[in-house]
C-alpha cells in the first residue's frame, strides 16, 4: 500500500533562529500528528536527537520513536518516525520572511506490514483531518 504525504506552510513573527531553538524541544514536535505524550527525550551536541511518543488515533494508543536524521541549522531539520503500525518522516524547513519566518512542514508516512495496511486508512484519515490545525499549533510553539 502506498503511503501518504501532507504539507503545510505557515508564517510566524519569530525569526529563524528562534524557530530553530523551538525545534530543539521535543514538545514542539509533539504538536504534529496528535502526539499525546513525549518520553525519553535525548539531545546531543547538535540539539534534539531523539524521543519516544504516544499517539492516540481512532481510540487506540500507539507508541513510536523519532530520531533526527538530518539537520541544517537554522534552515532544516528532519525526524524519522517509526512505530509498529507506521513509519515516515517529518521535515521542517525554515525560511526568513521579513522580520519573521515561513515554516514548511512535510509529513510522509506509510504502513508497516500487512496488518498495518488494514488500519492505515483510519490512521491516515485522522492525520489528514487534523494536520492543518496541528501545523498551526506546531508553528505557534516555535516562537
Amino acid at each position: 500500500m502506498p503511503g501518504e504525504r501532507y504539507q503545510e506552510r505557515r508564517q510566524t513573527d519569530a525569526p529563524p533562529e528562534t524557530c530553530w531553538e523551538g525545534l530543539q524541544r521535543a514538545e514542539t514536535w509533539g504538536a504534529i500528528g496528535g502526539v499525546e505524550r513525549i518520553l525519553d527525550v535525548r539531545h546531543d551536541e547538535m540539539g534534539l536527537s531523539a524521543y519516544r511518543f504516544i499517539v492516540n488515533t481512532a481510540g487506540r494508543d500507539y507508541e513510536g520513536s523519532a530520531i533526527r536524521t538530518k539537520t541544517d541549522p537554522p534552515k532544516q531539520m528532519e525526524m524519522s518516525i517509526s512505530s509498529t503500525e507506521v513509519r515516515g518522516r517529518i521535515v521542517v524547513t525554515i525560511e526568513p520572511a521579513g522580520p519573521g519566518s515561513e515554516v514548511e512542514v512535510n509529513l510522509t508516512m506509510e504502513p508497516v506490514g500487512l496488518l498495518s495496511a488494514l488500519v492505515f486508512p483510519i490512521i491516515s484519515g485522522a492525520v489528514a483531518k487534523g494536520f492543518p490545525a496541528a501545523v498551526n499549533q506546531f508553528v505557534a510553539g516555535l516562537g
